[in-house]
Order: structure tokens, then sequence, then C-alpha cells
């Protein structure tokens, strides 16, 4: 049986997370050159953009929709281009096993299930 760990920590050096180097950066359209806004389907990978920025945002019924999400089951939710959830992990990654909780860009707990790697 795997057991739970927490680790409270700001480093973002643990982070999983696959688009952390987009926080804050305005994407544009190679075509149109314009910022990128709306779903686009990039090697069988969904990306949400809202004026050039990852932005996931709510389904109708108040659901929170990831910005990016693979077939592997990895989903991360940005709000306005910055990792950010309020009431779940902003970043979801080994099918569940692993999550790591963002407020507004900046990393605050990393829940895993099994051991955490720690060394430098």
């Amino acid at each position: 049986m795997n057991e739970i760990i927490e680790m409270k920590t700001p480093d973002k050096y643990y982070s999983k997370s696959e688009c952390l180097k987009y926080q804050g950066v305005t994407v544009f359209n190679d075509v149109s050159q314009k910022p990128c806004d709306g779903q686009y389907m990039v090697s069988d990978t969904i990306v949400r953009f809202r004026n050039g920025l990852l932005h996931g945002g709510k389904t109708p019924d108040g659901f929170d929709i990831p910005a990016y999400e693979t077939e592997t089951g990895h989903t991360e939710y940005f709000e306005n281009g910055f990792l950010h959830r309020v009431n779940g992990p902003a970043v979801i990654s080994d099918w569940g096993d692993w999550e790591e909780w963002w407020n507004e860009g900046e990393l605050i707990l990393i829940r895993a299930r099994g051991s955490l790697k720690t060394e430098l």
C-alpha cells in the first residue's frame, strides 16, 4: 500500500508541470500572428487559451476546465496565464498519484502517493 506524502514548498523545481515556462507568457498563432484564443489540439494534447494566455475557464455548471490536458491523464489548470485552482490541485499527474496545489502562479503544496524525490 502506498502512503500519501505531502510537501509544502514554494520551490517550483519539484513541479511536474509541462507548461510552467508559459506562465504569464502570451502565445501567438503562427499563421495569424494574433494571440491564441480558444481550444487547440496539439499532438493528442488539448490546450486552451484566452487572449494568448493559458486559461481553462469553467463549464456552465461552474466546474473547472483544465487549460492543458494530455491523453495520458496529465492535466493543468490555469487562470489568466498562471497555474491556479481554488478548490483542487492545479496540476494532476501520474493518473492522480501526483497533485500540485497552486495559487496565482505560486506553488503551495505537493501531494504524492508513494515517495517524493527530494535530493538535488
